[in-house]
């Protein structure tokens, strides 16, 4: 699967789009964690996150949800993963610095599979592949 980097300063749009699936990349050490950021059916607000294993399966790690203006990670009784996690910490830190405040790690990279992040549609212009959402799909508020 080819992969995409995300445009700066759209990484939140991207995240938040509904349907993402995001690969996080540590240039330092070269690993890298693969989530699907999915939103709920029945608040705007919220979102199950799931993480990529060596297997191809995703397990679910919990709900990201806005409490106060602020966006949280939450354990649920059917996380796979726990806070301890590496994968856990990474997503936890992607909230942080580029959904909660604006403040991009230079040693990270973000990367998208060329499907948009709020329809799941293969993306065809290059616009809309820098900034892994469709046309139609920036203009509709999340």
């Amino acid at each position: 699967m080819e992969q995409h980097q995300l445009k700066k300063g759209f990484e939140k749009d991207f995240i938040l789009g509904g349907r993402a699936i995001l690969t996080v990349r540590s240039e330092r050490s070269g690993k890298h964690f693969t989530y699907k950021v999915k939103e709920t059916s029945n608040n705007k607000n919220s979102y199950f996150i799931s993480v990529k294993n060596s297997s191809d399966t995703f397990l679910y790690i919990g709900i990201l949800k806005k409490y106060f203006g602020k966006w949280e990670l939450i354990l649920t009784a059917k996380s796979r993963v726990g806070k301890d996690a590496v994968s856990y910490k990474t997503f936890q830190f992607i909230i942080d610095r580029y959904i909660n405040r604006y403040s991009p790690h230079s040693e990270m990279s973000l990367f998208h599979s060329g499907r948009c992040s709020k329809c799941d549609r293969e993306l065809t212009d290059p616009e809309s592949i820098e900034l892994g959402m469709g046309p139609i799909c920036r203009n509709l508020k999340y």
